[in-house]
């Protein structure tokens, strides 16, 4: 059996697709075929253990929208309205991100966005930010098990001290990576003018047009 495979440009497509349908719409129908359009590449992907974790949160977001009309009027009631709204909206958009995070390979990202010729510089730029995430969440994780090891605790009781403590070594961090990220690309060729070849087939397919056409129809059909 063929097995088809999601090139990065369509998963950028549909995430940059998504705010932009979900700007001109307050409709909770057009969230929610967002939402399950999402459900489906990560079930693609077989990432069912992230599909679960986004579904209760977004449930919950969504239970939230339901009944808060039960809340007493008021500024905090306009607030908390809002930030469960603007949750509701975006959590799709995590969705698609994380699978650009997390399942695609650098190479196969940077290779896909060589297609579209756009400028050695920018191209760049759009693969670091997307690594950033992924390993600031690491450098994260890594800061909280050394600050557990010596009895440091983060508390919103003390939320000076507390940046303190991550802040101060998170940049060190950045800075060390900042130039074995800047090793890395030298010893890979970055600078070099010549076209990059690659191991990845990262053409559009029929595939790859069939989904943005269905995503397309799906989310601002409901705009129409």
């Amino acid at each position: 059996m063929k097995k088809y495979k999601v090139n990065p440009l369509t998963l950028l497509y549909v995430n940059m697709l998504f705010p932009f349908v979900l700007m001109f719409t307050s409709s909770l129908t057009a969230i929610i075929i967002c939402f399950l359009i999402s459900s489906g590449f990560l079930l693609f992907f077989n990432e069912k253990k992230r599909l679960l974790k986004f579904s209760i949160i977004f449930l919950i977001f969504l239970l939230i929208f339901q009944f808060q009309d039960y809340l007493d009027s008021g500024k905090f009631k306009m607030f908390f309205e809002l930030i469960n709204y603007i949750a509701l909206k975006i959590i799709p958009v995590l969705m698609i991100a994380s699978i650009l995070f997390y399942n695609i390979q650098t190479s196969e990202l940077l290779s896909a966005l060589n297609n579209l010729k756009l400028p050695k510089n920018l191209i760049i730029g759009i693969t670091v930010a997307f690594r950033f995430f992924p390993t600031f969440g690491h450098e994260f994780k890594f800061i909280k098990q050394t600050m557990k090891m010596r009895n440091i605790s983060m508390s919103i009781l003390k939320p000076f001290k507390s940046l303190e403590y991550f802040l101060v070594p998170m940049l060190f961090r950045c800075s060390l990576l900042a130039d074995e990220l800047t090793s890395a690309g030298l010893t890979k060729g970055i600078e070099c003018d010549v076209k990059r070849s690659s191991i990845y087939d990262v053409k559009i397919k029929k595939f790859d047009i069939f989904i943005m056409i269905l995503s397309t129809i799906m989310t601002i059909g409901v705009l129409i």
